[in-house]
Formats: C-alpha cells, structure tokens, sequence
C-alpha cells in the first residue's frame, strides 16, 4: 500500500493561501491535475504539491506563514485525525499516542516518536525526505499540528518548552510557539522535535463525543495498480514522466515493479495509455482547452505525436474523440 493524501488536504491549503493573503490560486499552476483526483478522491503525493509549498514559503512573510500552516491544520488536519480515533482519548497523552499511530498509517515514511522523563515530554520526528538539506515545509506542518492540536484538545493556548529543528530556514516562523526564541529554537542536524510541561500529558481531552468516530480499520486499501495509477498521474507531462521516477515513487525498483505489473496481467505500458486516456477524456469534459494544449499538457511534443496515440487506442482522431466525448455529454446534460 502507498501513502496517499487525500485531495481535500490540496484544497484545504490553497483555502488557507487564499485566506491569508486574500488571493487565489490556482492549482494547475504547480501541474495539478485536480481533475484527476477529485474523480479518485486521493491526491498522490509528489513534487508538484512540493513544489506548491515551497512556492508557500518563498511568498509569504513569517506572519503568514505561520497562519497558513495554523489554518491548514485548524481546518483540516486536526478534524481529520480526531475523526479518525478509535474513540475518544481520555487526555493528551492517549491523544498523541492515537496521533502517532494513525500518522503511521497515512504516512509510514515519517517515524514519530513520543519521549518523556519526569519533567518534560518530546514528541520527536525523524528526517524524511532524502537528500534534501532543508525540509522546512514537513517539518513546520509537523510542528504547527502538535501545538495545534494540544491547544484544540485542551482548549488553551500552550507554549513549547523548545523546539529542536533541522530546517534553518524556518526558524524565525517557530517565534511565537516558544517564549524566547533566541534560546529555545535550536538547531539539529536531523530530528525535528518539540517540547512540552510533563505535566501537560495528563491534560483531560475536553473536544464534544461526537467529534470522534471509530474510522480506524476502514480505510480503502489502494492496490498496486491503482498506486501506479496516481503516482503516474502525478508525473504526466513532466520531463520525469518515466518507469525510473515511478518505481522511485512506489519505493520499488524497476524490475520489481514491472515483475508486479506482470503479475497482474498488465505492462507499465499499458497503464501509461490508460492514464493518458482518463486525463484526455477529462480534460475534454471538464476544460475548453485546445486539443493542443491538451497535447502539451500532458507531455507531448507535437500534436501529430498525440494524435497518432489516440488514434491507436480509440481508432479514431482527437478531434473526432473530442467530437464524441461532447456529444455523449450533451445527450446527459440536455
């Protein structure tokens, strides 16, 4: 199974840009094919929701910032993963450990840990994007959902007791989570992790009932095909739309992927057609694009070249495809 997020979290974050800043954005800038994953309900995660972040980073000011990974986990991730306890905690720690267990699930990459002595506790990340020498975005989302979400559960405002984190450029962002910055953010080479009052753990959760639900175990397990699927259309029309970056992707290599593929009765190959089919008949329905930029968009260097595939796999040209597409649609939608 590939991690996966869901589309919602894509919403949510260009909700809370246009809420912080009062301008919209458009998602298929960063190369989004939102019309993809609102069909599928999941959005993949790739380099184009990462490059969206970093986009985030470089064009807002710390104020900003900060507000805009308060709101995106406000208004998304904390009601996400209070929906997903298997019941209501009894206090901040059962809370953190259901966290942890079910960030595990959505995102087995990243290792949380929970640490405590007698006087404080640390709720501790490791670094999980290779060779990338600062991950500020995950790490800030990872810092802003604690404290977020201990001030959602206890209805309070608390202050960490000190920051350790690997990311420089988002120092000066963590300001207002700590009571003197100048000593309490500290820099590390690898674990992301914040720090709180030992005594906060025993702090009674004070959220309604019915704000939880018992969704843990229920989740609809993606199969290999489908993983493919997504991780492709996250990639198509860009320069690393190929077998190498996919298998990357799935965390496999390429011999074991197109072994897997074999095993279900079908070729990478294949798959790339039919994922160039779906984001064309998209496309077509839910866009005025030209049948050209719809060629570019999804990486074809010429018309010609993408007629010649859809005439292969339809049997009939893109602007008779075209023609079909609409006239089925507009027999639905009279």
């Amino acid at each position: 199974m590939v991690p996966l997020v869901n589309v919602a979290l894509v919403r949510a974050a260009l909700e809370s840009y246009k809420k912080i800043t009062n301008r919209p954005i458009e998602v298929e800038n960063f190369g989004l094919s939102t019309l993809v994953y609102e069909q599928k309900g999941y959005f993949f995660p790739s380099k184009p929701f990462s490059v969206f972040l970093s986009f985030v980073h470089h064009s807002l000011d710390d104020f900003q910032l900060y507000r805009f990974y308060e709101h995106l986990c406000r208004s998304f991730a904390i009601p996400l993963f209070i929906s997903k306890c298997p019941r209501k905690p009894m206090d901040v720690y059962e809370s953190l450990r259901f966290f942890i267990n079910i960030g595990q699930t959505e995102t087995p990459s990243a290792k949380v840990t929970l640490e405590h002595d007698d006087n404080e506790f640390w709720v501790l990340r490791d670094k999980v994007i290779k060779n990338v020498a600062d991950d500020g975005p995950s790490n800030l989302f990872f810092f802003m959902f604690i404290k977020v979400a201990i001030d959602v559960l206890t209805k309070q405002k608390i202050r960490a007791l000190r920051i350790k984190s690997p990311s420089p450029s988002i120092t000066p962002v963590l300001s207002p989570m700590v009571s003197e910055p100048a000593n309490d953010v500290i820099s590390t080479e690898s674990l992301a992790g914040i720090c709180f009052s030992k005594p906060l753990l025993e702090e009674k959760v004070v959220l309604e009932e019915h704000k939880f639900a018992s969704n843990l175990g229920h989740e609809q397990e993606i199969g290999l095909i489908d993983s493919v699927k997504m991780a492709m259309d996250s990639y198509i029309g860009t320069p690393n739309y190929n077998i190498e970056t996919i298998a990357d992707t799935l965390g496999v290599s390429i011999r074991q992927l197109q072994y897997k593929l074999e095993e279900h009765g079908t070729t990478f190959k294949e798959l790339k057609d039919e994922v160039m089919l779906v984001n064309t008949k998209l496309m077509i329905q839910g866009t005025n694009q030209s049948l050209s930029n719809i060629a570019t968009q999804l990486g074809f260097s010429s018309i010609s070249q993408f007629s010649r595939s859809i005439k292969r796999l339809t049997g009939v040209s893109p602007k008779e495809y075209k023609k079909q597409l609409l006239g089925s649609q507009n027999k639905k939608h009279p």
